[in-house]
């Protein structure tokens, strides 16, 4: 996915891996609390790939990991009194990638559902050899239609992001597929390492 943010002056990218969430802190009101300034800091938020566990994780709310502390701190679906010209909405886009029969489970639909009804923008998976070895859908789309869809939601505030990428991306399981697996990042943004996708590895 680097390669295909060349034409977005990908000219550094700092990677956070979730013990780096509280390395360092130690006085309260003084140390920066990692996630809260991820959030702060960056223009878009994007998940690739987002494996099935991940996928749940954010559909509940929950925040077990620097990349899900990062959405729950992330103003992408505040109630309508927290909205305003100082806190505008930041987007989040989210690439799905699983094994073609985790893909096409209703409790699936039900979660990609749930982040479309909180302003995610969902780029699908396609159709080709997973790294289960089956063909179907569920490898994550490609990299240049992941970033395309980035560069739509972000409109004109910049090129900043902050990326999830999950173990296949780094190397490890996960079920993006083949050539899936690239990283991603933009001008002045950080990857997130998160090993949940290695729940999808089967």
């Amino acid at each position: 996915m680097l390669g295909a943010l060349q034409g977005v002056h990908a000219e550094r990218i700092d990677v956070w891996l979730d013990e780096d969430e509280w390395r360092g802190y130690a006085s309260v009101g003084v140390d920066a609390v990692l996630h809260v300034e991820l959030a702060a800091s960056c223009d878009a938020l994007l998940f690739a790939p987002l494996d099935a566990n991940t996928l749940a994780k954010a559909a509940l709310g929950l925040a077990d990991n620097l990349a899900t502390c990062v959405l729950r701190a992330w103003p992408y679906d505040l109630l309508p009194d927290d909205v305003d010209g100082a806190r505008a909405l930041k987007p989040v886009v989210a690439a799905p990638a699983m094994n073609t029969v985790m893909w096409r489970q209703r409790i699936t639909r039900e979660h990609v559902d749930t982040l479309c009804s909180r302003g995610a923008a969902i780029v699908p998976p396609v159709a080709k050899k997973l790294a289960c070895g089956a063909t179907g859908h569920g490898a994550m789309a490609a990299p240049e239609d992941i970033v395309t869809a980035v560069l739509t939601a972000l409109a004109e505030r910049g090129t900043r992001v902050c990326a999830d990428v999950g173990a296949s991306a780094i190397g490890g399981g996960g079920d993006g597929g083949g050539d899936d697996g690239d990283d991603g990042g933009g001008d002045g943004g950080c990857l997130l390492y998160t090993s949940d996708a290695a729940d999808d590895s089967l």
